[in-house]
C-alpha cells in the first residue's frame, strides 16, 4: 500500500503562503491515463485513489511544488519497481554519439573550471556525482583525469557502476566534509522531498570556493499551461509531472535555495572558457535554461 506525505510549507523557504495552480483527484481521467501510459499500468489505482494531485506556487520565493508526495518507502518502490531499471539501462546504452560527446564536453568543462579556480591538475580534483544514475557522467569525468566519486540509491545502478571501476560512497559522513572541489547534481533536485536539507549537506561537503552544478527541468512550459490553459490541461512528462517531479525551480527560486545553503551563483564570464561561450551562457540564462553553477561562499 502506498503512503503519502503532506508538504504544508514551501520546501525551499518554509513559507506557508502559496497559490494553488491545480487540485485534482488521482481518479481524474487525464491523470489516470498519463500514469497508466507512463508507468505501463504498473501503478494500481486503489493505492493512489485517496490522494490528490496538488501543485502549489510559493508566493514568497516562487518555487513550484506538489503538496502530496510519496513517503520514502513508496518512492523507493516507484524508482525500483515501477520505473523498470532494465528499460532505463537500455535507453542509456542505446543513446546517440551526441549524448556521450556531451558528457565528455561537460566533464571537460568541469575540469577546466576547477583548474582555473583551484590551480590544481585534474588528478587532484575530487568530484562527486550526486544521484549518478548509471554513472555515465562519472566515466566521462574519469576519462578527463578527475578523481571521481558517485552516490546513488538504486542497487542495480550501483552494481553497474562498481563493475565499471567507479567508487561509490555515502557522502553524508563527516570524512567528506570540505572534501570535494565540484559536485554534479543532474536531474536530482526535482525529485527531492526536502531539497533545502539535502543541498545544505552537500554545501558542507564542498571545499571553500567549491562548485556545485545543478541541472533541473525547465518549468516554463508546464507552468504556463497550468496558469493559462487550465481548462484544457493534461499532465505530461516534464518539469512537474505526477509522483516523480515534485519540485520545479526557476533561476530565481534556485538562487534563493542556494543562498540559504551558503552558495552563490557564478557569473558566466567565470564559468565559460571564451567570449563566445560566455555570450551563449548569458543568452541561456536569460531564457531560464536550467543548468547553473553555484560556488561556496
Amino acid at each position: 500500500m502506498y503512503s503519502f506525505l503532506i508538504r504544508d510549507k514551501c520546501p525551499v523557504c518554509s513559507s506557508t503562503r502559496s497559490d494553488i495552480l491545480i487540485d485534482k483527484s488521482y481518479g481524474d481521467k487525464a491523470i489516470l491515463y498519463f500514469l497508466n501510459s507512463y508507468y505501463k499500468n504498473r501503478i494500481k489505482y486503489e493505492v493512489i485513489k485517496d490522494s490528490r494531485y496538488v501543485i502549489l506556487e510559493c508566493t514568497n520565493c516562487r518555487t513550484f511544488y506538489q503538496k502530496y508526495i510519496f513517503n520514502e518507502k513508496s518512492m523507493n518502490s516507484l524508482y525500483e519497481e515501477y520505473i523498470n531499471p532494465l528499460e532505463s539501462f537500455k535507453k542509456r546504452e542505446s543513446a546517440s554519439f551526441q549524448y556521450f560527446q556531451s558528457l565528455i564536453k561537460d566533464s571537460s568543462k568541469a575540469s577546466l573550471l576547477c583548474e582555473k579556480i583551484f590551480k590544481n591538475t585534474p588528478r587532484k580534483i575530487k568530484v562527486l556525482d550526486f544521484g549518478m544514475g548509471w554513472g555515465n557522467w562519472l566515466l566521462a569525468a574519469k576519462a578527463c583525469g578527475l578523481k571521481v566519486y558517485g552516490t546513488e540509491l538504486s542497487q542495480p545502478r550501483i552494481s553497474f557502476a562498481e563493475k565499471n571501476g567507479l567508487e561509490i560512497i555515502d557522502p553524508f559522513t563527516d570524512e567528506y566534509n570540505n572534501f570535494f572541489h565540484l559536485i554534479n547534481a543532474d536531474q536530482v533536485f526535482e525529485h527531492l522531498a526536502e531539497p533545502k536539507i539535502v543541498l545544505n549537506e552537500l554545501s558542507r561537503k564542498l571545499k571553500k570556493n567549491g562548485i556545485i552544478k545543478i541541472t533541473v527541468p525547465n518549468p516554463r512550459g508546464s507552468i504556463f499551461r497550468l496558469k493559462y490553459f487550465k481548462k484544457n490541461w493534461k499532465p505530461s512528462k516534464g518539469a512537474i509531472q505526477p509522483l516523480e517531479h515534485i519540485n520545479a525551480f526557476s533561476y530565481k527560486s534556485l538562487c534563493n535555495l542556494c543562498n540559504k545553503c551558503n552558495l552563490k551563483p557564478m557569473k558566466p564570464s567565470v564559468v565559460e572558457n571564451n567570449f563566445h561561450e560566455t555570450i551563449r551562457s548569458k543568452i541561456k540564462l536569460s531564457l531560464n535554461i536550467p543548468r547553473w553553477y553555484f560556488q561556496k561562499k
